[in-house]
């Protein structure tokens, strides 16, 4: 009798007694921990080891003469002929095997064909190993991979292998429509993001209920334990209208839609739109290349000259900040402004342009012995909620050797009136310290009288659009109450926006102090602001 080697082909196995149920090796098979089993050609167990039996559930006594098959899942049951047995001498596979209590578990069989020596097989060795904790493991890693450990909710790999068949069949099919829904949770970090397939709809309306109805749902609490939760939540919208060819560019339409609805503050969902999507990607490029700028100091700063309307001479400078940006060249302020100040970012500018100009009007006070040249510097409401605004302030002007009364801060009205009683101390400490305060376009925010005295302020700045036309007899009857305003409070007066001799000699007779426009110069850089100051002083 012969029985295969490892390679598959036949080798000698003398058994001179002719029986199979003389197993050579019989004590070592009894003693292996994983289970075998020998079985004759029709089927029929002829010896199970007892790691086999109790691998199953048996006594080993109980499977010798039973078909192997009582061993096995119906479903993984196969027949098996001299044929097929001549054609495989050894196989390993991984199937499912069946206990005495009728449980399945997976298993790994590998088999070996034991033949005589004209090569007919006359039976079969089976090496079986219990695989459950195997393959517990896989559909672990399985199930991590697809579905997240805490939600059990689709993973992101998931989610995108899901929604890639939909796009598949929207190509099929161009009238089926469907939406992504990306939703994401305030103020609760275990669970921040969850993405939505809603497959199947009529048109934008169904994605918008549905939204709805998940905000809806917010806004009742959830009960943990003994504390009542409160959540909110933001959804970003893209629909298949779009037609991408794959499903990422539409996970990535319903980021952006959410990133808009989270922006907008107000909203609690956004559908996405191309043209939206684009000015506010524009939008983004810019608040980063903003905080890029800050480290390349992209950012300079320029002086527009404040005259006497009087004497037409030079009496201080509002100090502008301007960005050069490495690749578009000059920014608007009216573009970078806004986002700094709704980002934050204003404050390291402001703070920056604030010590650049101090330095710098310590340099001209020396060298033209201009003691009482001021500076004015814009100030945004974040400056001013800044615990430690008035020391931040007194700081800069100590180190560039400059008194407090040299330096003006400009607050707009509009930003003064948004919180009016918090303004009012801080204006009170700054002009404790000596620190002059000017409100900028004043005339806009319809500050009431009553507040307006409370803020104790050095300067009104009229707003340049209330500067029209000579002939335009309106424009100038406000201006003129402004300039009565200011005088009854005791407070100068500077007009924005002067352009033309006329409008300087409108606001002569009418009293205002100061003026400022391009009639007297642009923003300039500080050389040219030297040579300015030059000139003056030469004609003097």
């Amino acid at each position: 009798m012969t029985r295969s080697d490892h390679s598959g082909s036949a080798v000698p196995w003398d058994d001179s007694e002719g029986t199979i149920a003389d197993i050579p090796f019989r004590d070592a098979f009894d003693a292996i921990q994983v289970g075998v089993t020998i079985s004759d050609v029709s089927g029929n167990i002829v010896y199970v080891n007892p790691a086999a039996a109790a691998m199953h559930g048996y006594q080993a006594a109980e499977l010798v003469g039973q078909p192997s098959s009582i061993l096995g899942a119906a479903a993984a049951r196969t027949t098996v002929t001299q044929q097929s047995l001549s054609d495989v001498s050894r196989w390993k596979r991984e199937t499912l095997n069946l206990r005495k209590n009728g449980e399945s578990f997976p298993v790994l069989l590998m088999s070996d064909v034991l033949e005589d020596a004209s090569g007919k097989a006359l039976a079969i060795v089976t090496v079986c190993q219990d695989i459950s904790e195997r393959k517990q493991r896989e559909e672990a890693e399985v199930r991590a991979a697809l579905r997240d450990p805490l939600t059990g909710l689709a993973s992101r790999s998931f989610f995108l292998s899901l929604l890639d068949r939909v796009v598949q069949r929207r190509k099929r099919r161009p009238e089926h429509r469907f939406a992504v829904l990306y939703l994401e949770l305030d103020r609760f970090t275990m669970i921040t993001e969850s993405l939505a397939l809603l497959d199947g709809i009529e048109d934008e309306s169904d994605s918008v209920r549905v939204a709805e109805r998940w905000i809806t749902a917010f806004v009742e609490s959830f009960r943990v334990g003994a504390s009542d939760l409160f959540l909110s939540a933001k959804i970003g919208i893209a629909l298949s209208d779009a037609g991408h060819d794959d499903a990422e560019q539409y996970l990535a339409d319903a980021s952006a839609a959410l990133q808009r609805a989270r922006a907008k503050g107000d909203a609690d969902y956004e559908v996405f739109n191309r043209a939206v999507h684009k000015r506010f990607t524009q939008r983004l490029r810019l608040e980063t290349d903003l905080r890029r700028a800050i480290d390349l100091e992209e950012f300079r700063v320029v002086f527009q000259p404040i005259v006497d309307l009087r004497s037409e001479l030079v009496v201080g400078f509002e100090a502008l900040v301007r960005w050069s940006h490495d690749e578009r060249g000059f920014i608007s302020p009216g573009e970078f402004i806004p986002v700094a100040e709704e980002t934050g970012l204003i404050v390291p500018i402001g703070t920056w342009v604030l010590q650049t100009a101090c330095q710098q009007l310590a340099m001209w006070r020396t060298r033209f012995q201009h003691a009482d040249l001021t500076l004015n510097v814009n100030y945004t409401a974040r400056h001013l909620r800044r615990a430690d605004v008035v020391d931040e302030v007194l700081a800069t002007l100590d180190a560039a050797g400059l008194p407090p009364q040299c330096l003006k801060l400009e607050i707009t009205e509009t930003m003064l009136m948004e919180d009016a009683e918090t303004q009012i101390g801080v204006l009170t400490a700054l002009r404790e310290a000596g620190i002059r305060v000017a409100i900028d376009d004043f005339g806009t925010g319809y500050s009431s009288l009553s507040y307006l005295r409370r803020f104790h302020v050095d300067t009104l700045k009229i707003d340049r659009s209330f500067l029209g036309a000579t002939e335009d007899a309106t424009a100038w009857d406000i201006v003129k109450m402004i300039v009565a305003l200011a005088s009854g409070m005791g407070v100068s007066v500077v007009a924005e926006g002067v352009e033309t001799v006329g409008q300087k000699n409108i606001l002569r007779e009418l009293g205002c102090d100061l003026g400022q426009g391009y009639l007297f110069g642009r923003p300039m850089d500080a050389a040219a602001a030297d040579r300015l100051l030059g000139s003056a002083l030469e004609q003097g």
